[in-house]
């Protein structure tokens, strides 16, 4: 649990699952943890609303690795956000990111749009 950071955990709504988890899986590896164990480590990828729901709904229910996973994205991944995302995906521009950001150079604002599309 130390090796982790806030940044690195899954928060829910405002992070992408399938990037937290490759997070969770290297750490784990790192750390020692088998595969057979992460069921046991799964909280500690958690914060804020994620660890929420995991608390409400996951805890002392005895479930795998998996299943705690599936729940866990169904919560937060809905058809919803990923309709948001679809919708940022296709109006996203650099004249845009430019624009929300006059400070930066047109570089700086590439590199922004980058990274935003790649969370999406």
């Amino acid at each position: 649990m130390k090796i982790y950071d806030d940044r690195s955990k899954y928060h829910g709504a405002k992070d992408v699952w399938d990037i937290k988890e490759l997070v969770f899986r290297d750490l784990c590896r790192k750390a020692g943890v088998r595969e057979d164990d992460f069921h046991l480590a799964f909280s500690a990828m958690l914060s804020g609303d994620a660890q929420d729901f995991y608390l409400e709904n996951l805890v002392e229910r005895n479930l795998g690795f998996q299943t705690m996973a599936e729940l866990t994205k169904e919560q937060f991944e809905t058809d919803e956000r990923k309709n948001d995302y679809l919708a940022y995906w296709h109006k996203a521009s650099l004249p845009l990111t430019k624009e929300k950001n006059p400070d930066k150079s047109i570089l700086g604002c590439f590199e922004i749009l980058c990274k935003e599309l790649r969370m999406c």
